[in-house]
């Protein structure tokens, strides 16, 4: 609520309200798999718990490339960052021959903004890692 980036600001309140949502459905499961509910459609629940907990995933990681990019944007922008990246790109020539400069230029800024900005990174790292599980 106090973010000024909207777009942040609905994603995260997605998000949250889908692993609400998650939870609900899973509590309700648990109170029928131990008898205390009886009279509910547990795949509907299962597939309702499912979806509520996908929706958070995707609005999760929507969130962090959207801060990425942001991120990658501002450091892009930096007149001591872009005198980096000509650095690097110019080290070694016979290597930018053999790669597309402009795939070595983005990953650089990619992994430049990741490094300079952990919480973000780790955020991501944590959100893929729950999308694979």
């Amino acid at each position: 609520m106090q973010l000024s980036d909207r777009v942040l600001s609905l994603c995260l309140t997605a998000a949250n309200a889908n692993r609400a949502l998650y939870f609900i459905c899973d509590n309700v499961l648990w109170a029928r798999n131990v008898g205390l509910i009886r009279d509910i459609d547990k795949e509907r629940w299962s597939l309702n718990a499912s979806r509520c907990y996908f929706l958070s995933l995707v609005t999760s990681l929507t969130r962090d490339v959207y801060e990425v990019i942001q991120l990658m944007a501002q450091k892009a922008r930096d007149r001591h960052f872009r005198q980096k990246m000509e650095l690097h790109l110019n080290e070694s020539p016979e290597v930018a021959e053999a790669v597309i400069p402009q795939l070595d230029a983005f990953l650089f800024l990619l992994l430049e903004s990741l490094r300079s900005h952990p919480a973000v990174a780790l955020d991501m790292l944590k959100n893929i890692k729950r999308a694979k599980a």
